[in-house]
């Protein structure tokens, strides 16, 4: 098992919420922009995969970590699993390593009795009393107990009073003006996405080597260097927080994000012009190339998704051959692979597709091997499905039944060890997998219901999110259908036209995007086939889909639907 560099502490009753962000505050600074993070540290909901054998997994974390974080409070003081956890790390290596944060209670010190002062509210459990020789420093984190930002200024200040022990520099390193001009940048992506975008164009790209012609010195040298560095980093955070959350939000134009891209990537030309050989701006360009392949799959240009793809699977390959340990590299190139896979999916090229997919999935096992904590586990599952997506539209049944209890098995075990939106999200696909696996229809539809919860419990926390809003109409579509092959026109009805409305506000919201189109005129394909003014809801399909073809972005999964339509409508006016 690899080591951690810190493992947290904490009351699960009170301190969750804040002892996520502290993690994924300390992880984060000081991190190079093409991993995830630059420390690993261990809290349990995050990090512990589901196991009957929850003390031994703690003691195996405990004794693989180099520091140990304590959330102190009247809570944690009582808890008898936190007093384990203190207990053992005081019998393994002292109070040295032992770092302290308050997010409730009162600690006080008492120099004539040489320990804190023990008071009703006092935050720290029994056993570390009389463990200090000196008053050790402390870090106040009361006042962020119950809203708490990871991104805040103030709360990252914090954050690096233990991330700098644990990295064992100068705070002051961590918290440069570069990173803090970097985080204000990141928040103001936010609102003004391609303001910032042309700024960094005009700034950056033209701005570096002009500077470094001018400058001859080793300190001007290394401050382009950092500019460098800080320009590829600002380069690959638009497109990890703007261009990609964006993408997610209801109402926001495709187009504008495939612009966003595109821009991003003429600042990366300018970065590698400067230097061609610079391993993290190539890969830098690869990701970029990556997700601009993705943002043209959803506006259904299928075939520009797989050169484009293919490009930054031709970027990224010969790195990976020269750093094979690389985890997050490989992990990057398996993320390459599932989108080549994709577009050919989308393209009706299913053979080739379950190549690639089965390439990315054989990557991603032997890093699920490799390490306990949930991503890895979650890539594996989703690597699962989309194999089992080629094999099912290939007619390979039974292997494709065995990949979605696969993926089944791992979803269900991340979703009943920690309470996580994108876990519950990854649940339902799972449920729908095994539900179009079902014997019957009744069958299946107490499947497909479970899914449906999980996404509406999920659309009601955020509405926002685009994704969910189109799995929970998708939900209602599959329990449509067995209801009208059981021959209950009246419940089809009901749960096709719920999937109607979600999808009609989605494509008023996003009209660019050409599935979605497509999908509005399924639901309108399916009422008419269920009986609900089946001539005005065929003639308004039609309509919505020869305009996609037309244009040239019907999907391949549904080119037969025109025909189908037509011949309906033939037999209704035959009547």
């Amino acid at each position: 098992m690899a080591g951690y560099d810190a493992f947290i502490s904490y009351s699960h009753a009170k301190d969750r919420r804040i002892a996520t962000a502290l993690q994924s505050a300390v992880q984060k600074l000081g991190k190079p922009w093409y991993r995830r993070r630059a420390l690993r540290v261990f809290r349990d909901d995050a990090s512990l995969s589901a196991t009957p054998h929850l003390w031994p997994s703690i003691e195996q974390a405990l004794g693989s970590s180099r520091f140990f974080i304590l959330l102190a409070s009247p809570e944690a003081a009582a808890s008898e699993w936190v007093g384990k956890e203190v207990a053992y790390w005081l019998d393994h290596n002292g109070v040295e390593t032992l770092l302290l944060a308050v997010t409730d209670g009162e600690l006080a010190w008492n120099r004539s009795a040489g320990d804190f002062t023990t008071r009703e509210k006092c935050p720290l459990p029994a056993v570390l009393m009389r463990r200090f020789v000196d008053e050790p420093r402390w870090v106040d984190l009361r006042q962020y107990r119950d809203i708490v930002d990871p991104d805040n200024v103030d709360f990252t200040s914090l954050a690096a009073d233990f991330a700098s022990i644990i990295h064992g520099q100068p705070k002051e390193d961590l918290l440069s003006q570069e990173v803090l001009q970097q985080r204000r940048a990141l928040r103001l992506a936010w609102s003004a996405a391609g303001a910032l975008t042309v700024l960094t164009l005009s700034t950056a790209a033209g701005g570096i080597a002009a500077y470094l012609s001018r400058q001859e010195a080793i300190a001007q040298r290394d401050r382009a260097e950092r500019t460098v560095t800080a320009a590829t980093s600002t380069a690959n955070s638009l497109v990890g927080d703007v261009a990609l959350k964006l993408r997610e939000t209801v109402g926001m134009p495709i187009g504008v994000i495939g612009e966003i891209l595109g821009r991003i990537e003429k600042l990366q030309d300018g970065l590698i012009a400067y230097n061609q050989t610079d391993t993290a701006l190539q890969r830098s360009r690869a990701i970029a190339r990556r997700e601009i392949s993705q943002t043209l799959r959803i506006q259904g240009d299928h075939a520009a998704a797989r050169e484009t793809a293919l490009e930054a699977l031709a970027i990224l390959e010969p790195i990976l051959a020269a750093h094979p340990e690389d985890a997050e590299l490989r992990r990057e190139v398996s993320l390459t692979l599932n989108r080549i896979g994709e577009a050919l999916f989308g393209e009706g090229q299913y053979e080739k597709s379950l190549g690639y997919f089965t390439r990315s999935l054989a990557i991603r096992q032997d890093l699920a091997r490799l390490s306990t904590e949930p991503s890895p586990q979650r890539d594996l599952a989703l690597s699962y499905e989309r194999v089992a997506d080629a094999q099912n539209a290939l007619r390979h049944s039974d292997e494709a039944r065995e990949s979605h209890l696969a993926a089944f098995q791992i979803r269900q075990a991340l979703a009943i060890a920690a309470d996580k939106p994108e876990f519950q999200f990854d649940l339902s696909v799972s449920y729908d997998r095994l539900a179009r696996a079902a014997a019957g229809r009744e069958e299946a539809i107490k499947l497909y219901s479970e899914s449906l919860a999980i996404r509406q419990e999920l659309v009601d926390r955020d509405p926002r999110n685009a994704d969910w809003q189109r799995a929970l109409a998708a939900s209602y579509d599959d329990i449509g259908n067995c209801f009208l092959d059981l021959g209950r026109n009246d419940k089809a009805v009901e749960a096709y036209r719920h999937g109607l409305e979600i999808r009609e506000q989605l494509a008023r919201q996003n009209p660019d995007i050409a599935r979605g189109r497509a999908l509005l005129a399924m639901s309108l394909y399916n009422l008419g086939r269920a009986g609900d003014q089946p001539q005005q809801r065929y003639t308004d399909a039609l309509d919505l889909l020869h305009k996609l073809a037309v244009a040239g972005k019907l999907p391949v999964d549904l080119s037969a639907l025109p025909a189908e339509i037509e011949r309906r409508l033939r037999e209704a006016a035959n009547k």
